[in-house]
C-alpha cells in the first residue's frame, strides 16, 4: 500500500469533549487539514469517541466544511465514527443544509 492510500484517523476528543462556535470549528478544521497535508492521506476518518456535545455552528464549521470541500474537489468524503445521538443530529443537520449525506461507519453488535 502506498503512502497516498493511507487513511488518517482524526480523534476529535484530543481537542476536548464539548465544542461550540463556528470559529472553533474552523480552527479544529485547520488542525485536521495540516495533519492531512503532513500524512498525505487519501481518506479521512473523524473519530467522535469521547465527544459529548457539539453545537450546530461547530459541526457546520468543522465537519460540514470538511465534507463540502471534499465534494467540491471531487475527493473522497470524510467518514465519521463513534457519534453520540446528539452529535449525530448536529452533524446530519449541517450535512443536509449543504445538500450532502453523512457517511458514518457504525460498529456492528457482536
Amino acid at each position: 500500500m502506498s503512502e497516498r492510500d493511507a487513511t488518517l484517523v482524526f480523534r476529535l476528543a484530543r481537542h476536548g469533549s464539548a465544542f461550540a462556535t463556528r470559529e472553533r470549528g474552523l480552527r479544529v478544521l485547520a488542525d485536521l487539514q495540516a495533519e492531512m497535508l503532513k500524512s498525505r492521506a487519501e481518506r479521512v476518518v473523524v473519530d467522535f469517541d469521547g465527544v459529548q456535545i457539539v453545537s450546530y455552528s461547530f459541526a457546520d464549521g468543522f465537519y460540514g466544511k470538511l465534507a463540502q470541500r471534499a465534494s467540491d474537489e471531487g475527493a473522497e468524503p470524510p467518514v465519521a465514527v463513534a457519534l453520540s445521538d446528539d452529535v449525530r443530529d448536529k452533524v446530519e443537520q449541517s450535512m443536509a443544509d449543504r445538500g450532502l449525506a453523512l457517511r458514518e461507519l457504525v460498529a456492528s453488535a457482536a
